[in-house]
């Protein structure tokens, strides 16, 4: 069932033989968000900028399993629930269309142009 897994805390603020709180487990709100600034950077960054935000969001959500705050499926939960939220955000939005566009007073290149 949802939420009946044991949350996993630090061995520091349980004391050393515990090793589980009495918190039901949740999907990670770090991850949630981290994954979807990504998702949504991804679409307006060049591609280098893109990897580095993915990479520092699988870190933080590396650093919540490593601490001890969630369970290794909290935060997959969680990167799965963020980036879908990017995908809401860019279909209403249209993030990536901005993209494509250039900055602002710059003219888009024709579309026969990009066509090879």
């Amino acid at each position: 069932m949802w939420g009946r897994r044991l949350r996993p805390s630090s061995a520091s603020s349980r004391g050393a033989g515990s090793a589980f709180s009495l918190s039901s487990a949740i999907t990670s709100g770090h991850a949630i968000i981290t994954f979807a600034i990504a998702g949504l950077l991804v679409l307006v960054l060049p591609s280098w900028w893109g990897v580095l935000a993915f990479v520092l969001a699988t870190c933080n959500a590396v650093a919540r399993v490593y601490l001890g705050a969630h369970n290794l499926l909290d935060v997959v939960g969680g990167a799965a629930i963020g980036l879908m939220i990017a995908a809401v955000l860019d279909m209403i939005l249209d993030v990536a269309r901005h993209r494509e566009r250039g900055p602002p007073g710059q003219s888009a290149p024709a579309r026969e142009d990009r066509a090879t």
